[in-house]
């Protein structure tokens, strides 16, 4: 998630997953150490999975599992560290004293000692003043509120849940403006149509749906077969989109599983 991290570009997940498609989801609990107080724990670390977890519904906020699995969201008992599980082993290391600065006014509400049972409103709390410390592009910060406001929708905090969305949606805008981007248009404006969508507006998102349609995903730096591969699932996501809206197809299922 952070500066230096993979992009979060939707042709990276993509590729990734379909070099699996034939693997389960598998995973186990392991033990880790708090890079930031060095105390060991238990945290849930996924092995293998599919290309199946890129037709969940959470799709249609164009956010992928492990994301939306909240033991993915990691938190330290003890200094309370608390961040995805990709990021977990790999702290920005010139902020480490800063980091404790911020997690040392950290009150937590609901700790049973299991980071796993901590409802996610309150770890993503956290995470988000550590993600401020370290660093975030606008891609990262997108994708981070995009995904709070995902997992707040499930706790029934449909407010916060709304502004995280409005947050994303604003952001993801702040960089369709930017040239830089041109050939991430097309998935740009599928996350705000998305957070339209999610925000109670249906012509605003329909309208950013059918903009996108008309464009290609391709990025310069990308083998053409995986920007075809994005651009294709892009357009099937569109398609699928645009049907829903306007039959009024509810979006909002629970992640299937396998």
């Amino acid at each position: 998630m952070r500066k230096n991290s993979i992009r979060f570009t939707l042709a990276l997940v993509i590729l990734l997953g379909l070099s699996t498609t034939t693997l389960a989801i598998t995973g186990g609990y392991v033990d880790l150490v708090c890079p930031i107080c060095k105390t060991k724990d238990k945290y849930w670390v996924y092995f293998s999975y599919g290309s199946y977890i890129y037709s969940y519904p959470s799709k249609y906020q164009l956010i992928f599992w492990p994301h939306t699995d909240s033991v993915w969201l990691y938190h330290c008992r003890k200094c309370r560290l608390t961040v995805f599980g990709d990021d977990f082993q790999n702290p920005s290391k010139d902020k480490l004293e800063e980091t404790r600065t911020a997690l040392a006014s950290v009150k937590v509400t609901y700790d049973t000692g299991l980071y796993q049972t901590m409802p996610m409103f309150e770890r993503l709390e956290i995470a988000e003043k550590v993600y401020k410390v370290w660093g975030l592009s606008d891609e990262g910060w997108c994708h981070f509120y995009r995904v709070q406001g995902y997992h707040l929708q499930r706790e029934k905090h449909l407010e916060a849940a709304d502004a995280a969305r409005q947050t994303a949606l604003e952001i993801a805008q702040k960089m369709l403006a930017d040239p830089a981007e041109e050939g991430r248009r097309k998935e740009l404006l599928v996350i705000t149509a998305a957070m339209r969508h999610y925000l109670h507006n249906d012509q605003a998102a329909l309208a950013d749906l059918r903009a996108a349609k008309a464009l290609h995903f391709s990025l310069p730096k990308l083998p053409q077969e995986k920007n075809r591969n994005a651009d294709a699932y892009l357009s099937q996501l569109i398609d699928d989109y645009i049907d829903a809206i306007e039959k009024g197809r509810s979006t909002d299922e629970q992640d299937s599983k396998p």
